[in-house]
């Protein structure tokens, strides 16, 4: 044989073993964000009307905290009515054993907000209120109550 037939031989076969049939099969890459809502830290907030006198209108006490959510994320906060609620009204209640109560009032500055992600956390300010009246006529003694905030995304 030629050299310029086994040249045009080898090429005819190299087409032809080249020109089989392809398979094709698609890979779908997936993720799903979580939408999330965290507190930036896990402290207690702390609201002291610290001591009270009869005749003596408590100061309106403030604290503040932040949390954040998933960017785009809807979050709803809400605060349960705490331990010693009664038909509604949040209270403070004696720590010696009394059944004594010292109802209260307490207010969110943030109740439904849409998240930006965590490094742009949202600033929760937590205001409690007592009627001028809400120590008189009670006995002497330390009162507390504990109120959850929940965070829902």
């Amino acid at each position: 044989m030629s050299k310029k037939l086994t040249q045009s031989f080898a090429i005819a076969l190299a087409l032809l073993s080249s020109s089989g049939f392809a398979a094709t099969k698609n890979i779908d890459i997936k993720a799903n964000i979580v939408g999330t809502c965290a507190f930036v830290n896990a402290d207690a907030i702390t609201l002291d009307f610290g001591s009270l006198t009869e005749g003596t209108a408590p100061s309106p006490q403030e604290a503040k905290a932040q949390f954040w959510c998933t960017k785009g994320t809807t979050v709803n906060l809400t605060a349960n009515e705490g331990a010693n609620a009664v038909s509604s009204q949040m209270n403070l209640k004696s720590t010696t054993g009394d059944t004594e109560l010292i109802p209260y009032a307490l207010t969110l500055s943030k109740a439904s907000e849409i998240g930006a992600g965590k490094s742009n956390p949202i600033e929760l300010t937590v205001n409690a209120t007592m009627e001028a009246t809400a120590a008189d006529s009670k006995p002497a003694g330390d009162y507390s109550d504990t109120v959850t905030l929940t965070l829902l995304p």
